[in-house]
């Protein structure tokens, strides 16, 4: 056990160096990705020497005989490595794939077409932004502060797509805002307080799908808020094309 995850020490410190080098040769581009970038880095490398640590105390107790000590460490090793890989894929296969095609004519002109849609109520934690085009309209907000937009290939076809992303931006609201997912979750609680049915309160606070369609129907009403017509066309063209059946439940949370 221990020979694999000196194995994966090497490996990652050989990853780690890559990425360092791929993050200095940004320059002075999009300063705020950078800077937060580098402070993902910096968290980074703290996990990767918490997983040495662990690997280096796994190997003396196991020296020493104290196999049952050792297991509990090389357990916590190999949770210090799953958390390396999921924030190691943060930076490399999200902000980083996206920072390569910013200076694309597309994205120069989406990310001003985003700009004034930005400036909405609920997005004011939104320090910079990046787009990609993609299988959208979707949007990445592992870092509230900076989502990343994923808007359609086929906009080529039809602009009615742009009017999509007005519901990833609700997804910022809803992540970006506490204190607006607080009285929503409340106001469910007391409907179904008056309201009792068998299940019901569950399904929508007590289950993945019930919070996340939960949110999704925010997206609609904030999209239809701030888009009116524009939104709701949009909608409909794009539930018209889907590939999936719209309106079944599972394993969808949009409400169609």
């Amino acid at each position: 056990m221990t020979s694999y995850l000196r194995a994966k020490l090497v490996e990652w410190d050989i990853k780690l160096k890559g990425l360092k080098r791929e993050l200095d040769g940004l320059g002075n581009i999009f300063p705020r990705v950078v800077h937060r970038l580098t402070n993902e880095y910096n968290q980074l490398m703290v996990v990767s020497n918490q997983l040495k640590r662990f690997v280096s105390i796994t190997e003396r107790l196991q020296t020493s005989g104290l196999t049952n000590i050792a297991s509990q460490f090389s357990r916590r090793a190999f949770e210090q490595l799953k958390d390396l890989q999921s924030r190691y894929q943060l930076i490399a296969n999200y902000y980083l794939w996206a920072l390569s095609g910013q200076t694309q004519p597309y994205a120069i002109a989406l990310r001003l077409l985003l700009a004034p849609l930005l400036k909405q109520p609920g997005l004011q934690h939104i320090s910079d932004w990046l787009v990609v085009r993609g299988e959208g309209p979707a949007t990445t907000n592992r870092i509230i502060e900076i989502p990343i937009f994923y808007l359609p290939r086929y906009q080529q076809r039809t602009l009615i797509d742009l009017a999509d992303v007005l519901h990833e931006l609700g997804h910022n609201v809803w992540e970006g805002n506490q204190a607006i997912r607080r009285p929503v979750f409340r106001a469910i609680s007391d409907y179904f307080a008056n309201n009792p049915t068998p299940g019901g309160l569950q399904y929508w606070q007590d289950t993945l799908f019930g919070a996340k369609r939960v949110e999704e129907i925010f997206c609609d009403i904030y999209a239809t808020t701030i888009g009116g017509p524009a939104y709701a066309y949009a909608w409909l063209d794009l539930v018209m094309r889907a590939s999936y059946q719209p309106f079944g439940r599972s394993p969808y949370a949009h409400l169609s």
